[in-house]
């Protein structure tokens, strides 16, 4: 199959401020053309890879490997400051918390939104609202305002509502963890249902049972590089012999 994702050399670097600054500080910065007080974070250096269309990839990783900011960069949230990227096909983004919902709008208000984003015509997406409450169990509130909802509930809604979204490309990051143990269960059954279509789906995960289940490879990245990229089971089998310090 062809690319889905084809990425080289992609690096980026955040400058961060250290320290409160004065006004004089930042007079004496501007004029010097000189600021000692900017330091620089590297999240990713020089990542290349491949997906191909239809197959599934876990992004794995411990926290601060880099892996939320390069699915941000593909998404278009980040600009990398080096590297290229290309992707072939329509990309839905979803993190793990709500991006895109209103938080003074109701539930169904935000689904109508949220679908409109996505191209949805506002006659479809109200005719998935009942579906998209009942999978997210929360039928009960759909005239609620958004930002009264638990964290938990506010992923469920989001999570619900991209299920009727048609995208090419799907990156995740942690969407399934964001709730209990039924959501996180009914999320695996929807990814396993999804396994053989032609969707391609690059999902940042901890969860190494999961990942086997639904995904044929895997990236590994560690302090923004790519440590290994394959298939699932030897990369997750390098994966985990880093925490115990069984690798070379």
């Amino acid at each position: 199959m062809d690319p889905a994702i084809s990425a080289r050399g992609i690096s980026k670097t955040f400058q961060f401020e250290r320290g409160h600054r004065s006004l004089l500080k930042l007079l004496k910065t501007w004029s010097d053309g000189d600021d000692e007080e900017m330091r620089s974070f590297s999240a990713l250096q020089d990542v290349s890879f491949t997906l191909r269309a239809g197959k599934n990839t876990a992004l794995i990783g411990n926290n601060g490997a880099g892996k939320s900011t390069l699915l941000r960069i593909l998404a278009g949230l980040y600009r990398q400051s080096a590297g290229t990227f290309e992707i072939k096909g329509k990309i839905l983004y979803l993190p793990g918390y709500a991006i895109g919902m209103h938080p003074e709008l109701s539930l169904s208000q935000n689904i109508v939104l949220h679908s409109a984003i996505y191209g949805i015509p506002r006659e479809t997406s109200v005719r998935n609202i009942p579906d998209i409450l009942a999978w997210a169990e929360l039928e009960e509130f759909a005239d609620l305002e958004f930002r009264k909802l638990s964290k938990g509930m506010q992923v469920r809604l989001a999570f619900s509502t991209c299920r009727h979204i048609k995208a090419d490309i799907h990156l995740l990051d942690e969407a399934e963890s964001g709730g209990d143990q039924n959501f996180r269960a009914k999320c695996n059954r929807y990814f396993i249902q999804q396994a053989d279509t032609d969707t391609t789906f690059l999902i940042a995960t901890h969860n190494l049972k999961f990942a086997r289940q639904f995904c044929t490879d895997a990236l590994f990245l560690h302090k923004g590089r790519i440590v290994a990229f394959g298939p699932i089971d030897g990369v997750l089998e390098l994966y985990e012999s880093y925490g115990t310090g069984n690798h070379r």
